[in-house]
């Protein structure tokens, strides 16, 4: 733990205020008092040996990880309080911590100026983050969880890439330290605070500041942190202050006093599953709860032994867990109760409709969120922008990346000239990619068309006010329980007649309120019809989408081969290149079952490998060299067929000869007739006839633009029989077109 930062007190008028003071100066005021939580501790948990530090509760609520000056964090089960899991790996004590957005990783951040990442399955360290000069004092996931955010006494924040490791950006933020970041809900923007007084709302994408909010008198500011619906923050200050602020306006709302808060950064948050409350620690070693919207304490929870740093507040259940300094060294765990009253149990069937909307919720938001990042036009689309868009009412003037590219190779192709070959193809390429582009966009508008809107609009309609109507109900059943406690409670006549007259209300505010849960929830299960029609129309259109891709890209190379054919005469079938296997044997398994020749081998070079003559041959087709291992040879032209070692045998379908002029290199050999054979000349063998005139007919014809094939991994040594290697491997399928590309060729089947 880094040294507490004192500062001079500037005490609000009321901040000492006894609790029944301010609720009967409300009442004097004419105001009702506000309803007052009932939270008791539940159970204590002991392991940590100094301080804590933090506390933060999973996305999904059932895990609680803590850390502290003992340099080690510890994960708890939420149900009963069954330690987990430490993570053991700094070198001094842990400032900060926070879960990533599914639960799967934990950041921690110390006093060894690093932040390290955590699998929380295994316990096991994944990436540690270096970089910081001075001590790691906060951290944070951005949503998406590709990227963290770290705050630094050496007064800079730092943004990593989580998979990497890297740091992506550094932020000159303050001119003091560094004591928080955090993340909006949307990612965009992160906001940071600092002991200068200060705290600034940053745009991710660039980096760049876009407001400072100034505290009253320069105020060292501990902790701010965005409200649930992101249109708030909260700053916790060193003089015995939290505010409330609208962070677009740079506006103050409200006030929290009551509390001390004058050497530590305590941490303080909101509270959102039953009343909506501000939470925070104290350095008189109480919590301390207010109304967020009256700003009065409704709550003190005392039972800490010194003072409380850490505070969290549970994101689905009323549940608070607190942890405090040294003299302490515990975490509790407190839950919202009546005492001894009775539980107002709800028939299963609303009980079932209940629980479901919150599943509904959760489900339906990640969907969204998964569906919009699909779907993204604009991933490097800022704040400003984004501000801006919104606010006028204006969609993107860019375009997508496909669109770019396009625009990017038509300009290249014409710069190359258009009467090029390399300028046609660049052209014709460029066309396809708009096409694409352009098949994007209106794929995008059909999907949020029949998808997105339709889901976004049951979101903010029907299934919000199930979840309000949840929330009102979760209160009633509270007062409910409530007034039966305070009517066995009362014992003169006049209390019985005010607690039986409270009881019969409460029961007919609960009663009615159930109804309106009733029809709220079912209203949501009817929707899920509509949501199963706007699936089956986002399957359409991810296939009609597909189906015109494929479409347009096989237009494509049918374009392009055209060009290539015109410019060059190529006459002859062309090979994609194949996977990246040590070798390849292909094997035709349609158009006649025959075995096409492969690729030539590179040219041996004569001074490394003796080139003995093997016959003389006569040239029966002329064949036009397109690699720089294959020559170039006219009809009737007379050549010498070489072998490259003693009784060394050439690839299959390729023969390597030399022509008059003393040019080596590589042809078909069914374009070979012979005349004479030396004596060393392995003879020919007999169904090498049949099989040049079926290669002469398939080249003269042509081959099938789909024709499939099999490609088989031959790893191992070849045969004595046929030269062929060991058929092992799995089978893929490739495709031939009608021209014949300039590629790397294959090794010669002898040197593997």
């Amino acid at each position: 733990m880094s040294a507490p930062v004192s500062h001079p007190s500037v005490l609000g008028q009321n901040e000492n205020m006894p609790l029944d003071s301010q609720t009967k100066n409300a009442a004097a005021d004419g105001k009702p008092a506000a309803p007052r939580p009932n939270y008791s501790v539940k159970y204590t948990l002991a392991g940590h040996t100094r301080s804590v530090a933090a506390l933060k509760f999973s996305p999904d609520g059932n895990f609680l990880a803590s850390a502290g000056a003992d340099k080690i964090a510890k994960i708890w089960a939420v149900k009963d309080g069954k330690f987990e899991r430490s993570f053991v790996g700094h070198k001094y004590g842990i400032n900060d911590l926070a879960w990533s957005a599914d639960g799967k990783f934990l950041l921690t951040a110390s006093d060894d100026k690093t932040s390290k990442l955590w699998d929380t399955s295994k316990g096991t360290c994944l990436r540690t983050y270096k970089g910081h000069t001075n001590i790691v004092f906060c951290c944070c996931f951005n949503p998406t969880n590709n990227h963290i955010a770290t705050g630094s006494f050496d007064e800079t924040v730092r943004i990593w890439d989580v998979a990497q490791g890297n740091c992506v950006r550094t932020i000159a933020a303050h001119s003091d330290p560094v004591t928080s970041v955090d993340f909006h809900k949307d990612g965009h923007v992160f906001i940071t605070s600092s002991y200068d007084g200060t705290f600034r709302l940053w745009d991710t994408t660039t980096g760049h500041c876009m407001k400072t909010i100034v505290e009253e008198d320069n105020i060292p500011i501990s902790q701010v942190k965005f409200s649930p619906n992101g249109k708030f923050v909260m700053s916790a200050t060193l003089d015995n202050k939290i505010r409330l602020w609208d962070h677009m306006k740079g506006k103050k709302l409200k006030a929290y006093t009551g509390h001390k808060n004058e050497k530590y950064s305590v941490s303080c948050n909101f509270s959102v599953t039953g009343g909506k409350w501000v939470v925070s620690g104290s350095e008189d070693n109480n919590v301390y709860i207010w109304d967020l919207q009256g700003k009065g304490i409704v709550q003190v929870l005392s039972g800490h032994s010194d003072t409380v740093l850490a505070v969290a507040c549970h994101p689905k259940e009323n549940i608070i867990a607190t942890g405090a300094l040294e003299k302490d060294k515990t975490i509790k765990r407190t839950d919202e109760c009546f005492g001894n009253a009775s539980t107002t149990e709800f028939s299963p069937d609303i009980k079932h409709l209940v629980e479901e909307i919150d599943v509904i919720n959760e489900r339906n938001h990640k969907i969204l969120h998964g569906t919009e990042k699909v779907l993204k036009r604009n991933p490097g689309l800022t704040t400003h922008e984004y501000i801006y868009q919104k606010k006028e009412k204006k969609g993107s003037t860019r375009t997508n990346a496909l669109i770019q590219l396009g625009n990017e190779m038509i300009f290249a192709g014409r710069q190359f000239g258009e009467a090029t070959t390399y300028g046609k193809c660049l052209l014709s390429a460029g066309r396809c990619q708009e096409e694409l582009g352009h098949e994007e966009l209106r794929y995008v508008t059909q999907v949020a068309m029949v998808f997105l809107t339709p889901l976004r609009r049951f979101m903010e309609t029907d299934l919000k006010q199930a979840l309000k109507e949840r929330r009102a109900l979760t209160s009633s059943r509270l007062e409910l329980d409530y007034a039966r406690q305070r009517q066995k409670k009362a014992k003169t006549p006049d209390k019985q007649v005010q607690a039986e007259g409270h009881l019969r209300s409460s029961q007919a505010k609960f009663e009615r309120q159930l109804e309106l849960t009733r029809i709220a929830c079912e209203a949501v299960q009817r929707e899920k019809v509509q949501q199963i029609k706007g699936l089956m129309k986002f399957v359409d259109a991810q296939l009609d989408h597909y189906n015109k891709s494929a479409g347009i890209l096989e237009n494509i190379k049918t374009e392009l081969l055209q060009i290539l054919k015109a410019e060059r005469g190529f006459d002859f079938d062309f090979e994609w290149p194949a996977l990246n296997y040590d070798a390849v044997d292909i094997i035709r398994e349609s158009g006649g079952g025959e075995e096409p020749p492969k690729s030539p081998p590179e040219v041996p070079r004569q001074s490394n490998l003796s080139l003995q003559p093997v016959y003389m041959a006569k040239i029966t087709d002329e064949f036009a060299g397109s690699t720089a291992s294959e020559v170039t040879v006219t009809k009737d032209e007379l050549v010498t067929v070489m072998e490259t070692m003693p009784g060394g045998r050439d690839t299959e379908g390729w023969s390597l000869i030399r022509k008059a002029s003393g040019q080596v290199g590589y042809i078909p050999r069914d374009h070979i007739a012979v005349l004479h054979e030396q004596d060393n000349a392995a003879p020919a063998s007999e169904h090498d006839v049949p099989r040049r005139a079926t290669q002469r007919q398939e080249r003269q014809r042509g081959n099938s633009r789909n024709r499939s094939v099999s490609v088989t991994r031959t790893p191992g040594t070849p045969t004595a029989a046929n030269n062929d290697f060991a058929q092992e491997s799995r089978k893929v399928t490739v495709t031939f077109h009608d021209f014949q590309e300039d590629h790397a060729p294959l090794p010669h089947a002898a040197s593997f």
